[in-house]
């Protein structure tokens, strides 16, 4: 499987933007984030350029409002068992993994449709769709059953 997120083009105005409009604050992002005052401050200004771990930091805070600033791909193989943790979901009011078993499932993965990866509880029932963008951020282990 390939996890891999790239810098494609940094705006600093973008993310400004998707700061702002959530609300928060530098200090405010910065704790949620993880990152510091300072660097955020000069990614805005566009001193310096996030890594790719600053960038995951990021968009697990902002969403997929930043999304044009990265370039990912995620290659999943069909009917393997992935489990998939979001972390951050501990801090969320809203949960995107599982409406059930909370911010980890197991899932079996069905296949690519358009933008969206399929895939199904491994126990049967509903069926999750996930872009590329709603996947950055998390941890995502193939596992065997």
């Amino acid at each position: 499987m390939s996890n891999e997120v790239k810098v494609k083009k940094f705006n600093p105005e973008s993310l400004r933007n998707s700061r702002q409009r959530r609300g928060l604050s530098v200090k405010e992002l910065a704790e949620s984030s993880g990152l510091c005052v300072s660097v955020l401050r000069d990614y805005e200004r566009g001193r310096c350029k996030p890594s790719q771990s600053s960038l995951l930091k990021l968009y697990a805070v902002l969403g997929e409002d930043i999304v044009d600033v990265v370039n990912t791909s995620f290659i999943f193989t069909v009917d393997h068992i992935y489990r998939i943790t979001d972390e951050m979901a501990k801090h969320r009011k809203h949960d995107m993994i599982s409406p059930i078993s909370g911010y980890a499932c197991n899932f079996q993965y069905k296949g690519k449709d358009g933008i969206h990866h399929m895939f199904t509880n491994v126990r049967g029932g509903w069926t999750r769709t996930y872009t590329d963008a709603q996947l950055i951020g998390k941890l995502i282990e193939e596992i065997e059953e």
